[in-house]
């Protein structure tokens, strides 16, 4: 505990101008944790636009590792609890914030049984009306109404994935991430454990899905993260275990994935053990990244928008270990990492011409930071 005590008095000592001192160019990131260590819950920081330079702000405490964290409607956000128990019962929890106007800090609404152990990602719908979640230790996906307030209403429906794969890691299902289509009337799952990905159609008055396609990905690839590209004519997958992105071309009115390529996420044949973590395009599209941990690195890609293929540019030390999560600032003059092991965040600035990345001289201490949120 003494040895918490003076970790955390140590980063408020090192960050306080943040809280005196925030000028026009500051904006409030948030950063979701796990709990096991030093951290205390969902942590705020402010930054500067200018510099790329955080600074410590405030912590909500008494969070149980909110190891995801989501923007809703309306000034609120939503966390996932990564926990394998909740109230005695052998499942997470989803929590429900709103967000103070003038502040940016959070007040607790609800919370949420997740309906399954140790959920992994939440995702609110193109209509600002459900949460829909993915729990990784249950292998099942949760549909949750956003009440008038903020606050989450009883789920409207759960899926429960079957089956398994090569790995000894996907020894059962394990649904790692969710998201809709840009016209929201289908719902995508990364399913790590069985080597798929789910296509449902979401229906929106009613909060349910419905099955509709599946996609089986390379055997012990291990799906994770999906992201959509500005277009939305694309999708790229990044695969957790074997380290590697795949390209899709994406058919709106007809819900169907074309696999087009698959490229690795590391930047040369290592002999090492990595897993993929986050994958994500810049706001014009021709840039993608992914995150590392491993090679602890960042992989830079530019996108050819006419055929939906990827070409390798350059790879970056992410100045810590464990990369698990990124974000753009919101001007996209900024990328940030959160490095799980090192409790730090670090900086980079994105050249807006060429997409290259150079480290900006920024670490931040944070404990246990494993998502980033800009709102």
């Amino acid at each position: 505990m003494l040895s918490h005590m003076i970790w955390a008095a140590s980063m408020i000592d090192d960050n306080r101008k943040g809280v005196d001192e925030v000028g026009q160019k500051d904006r409030l990131l948030y950063v979701g944790t796990f709990t096991d260590k030093e951290s205390e819950g969902i942590y705020l920081y402010h930054f500067n636009e200018e510099s790329g330079e955080l600074r410590y702000y405030d912590v909500v405490k008494q969070v149980a590792d909110p190891s995801f964290i989501t923007p809703g409607p309306d000034h609120t956000l939503y966390a996932i609890n990564a926990l394998f128990e909740y109230k005695g019962e052998p499942t997470g929890a989803v929590s429900a914030f709103s967000i103070e106007r003038e502040s940016g800090r959070l007040t607790l609404l609800n919370e949420r049984s997740s309906r399954g152990r140790r959920p992994a990602y939440a995702f609110v719908d193109r209509s600002k009306n459900y949460v829909l979640l993915a729990n990784y230790g249950e292998g099942s996906v949760v549909v949750f109404p956003i009440l008038a307030d903020g606050r989450l209403g009883e789920a409207t429906d759960v899926v429960q994935h079957v089956g398994a794969s090569v790995h000894p890691r996907q020894e059962g299902p394990h649904a790692h991430s969710i998201i809709t289509d840009p016209s929201n009337s289908f719902a995508l799952v990364a399913d790590l454990g069985t080597d798929t990905v789910y296509v449902y159609r979401f229906d929106t008055e009613k909060g349910k899905l419905e099955p509709h396609r599946r996609y089986k990905a390379a055997a012990g690839a291990g799906p994770r993260h999906l992201a959509f590209h500005p277009s939305n004519r694309y999708l790229v997958i990044v695969h957790e275990l074997n380290s590697t992105m795949t390209s899709y071309r994406w058919t709106e009115e007809s819900g169907e994935l074309t696999e087009l390529e698959t490229v690795s996420t590391l930047p040369h044949q290592a002999d090492i053990e990595n897993t993929a973590a986050e994958v994500k395009f810049s706001a014009c599209g021709r840039f993608l990244y992914a995150t590392n941990r491993g090679d602890n690195s960042i992989i830079f890609y530019t996108f050819q928008e006419e055929t939906g293929k990827l070409r390798y540019v350059n790879h970056y030390d992410c100045k810590g270990e464990v990369p698990r999560h990124f974000t753009f600032s919101p001007d996209g003059r900024f990328l940030l990492v959160a490095n799980q092991e090192s409790d730090s965040i670090v900086s980079f600035h994105v050249n807006e011409d060429t997409g290259e990345l150079t480290f900006t001289g920024n670490v931040t201490k944070a404990p246990t930071p494993v998502c980033l949120l800009f709102l």
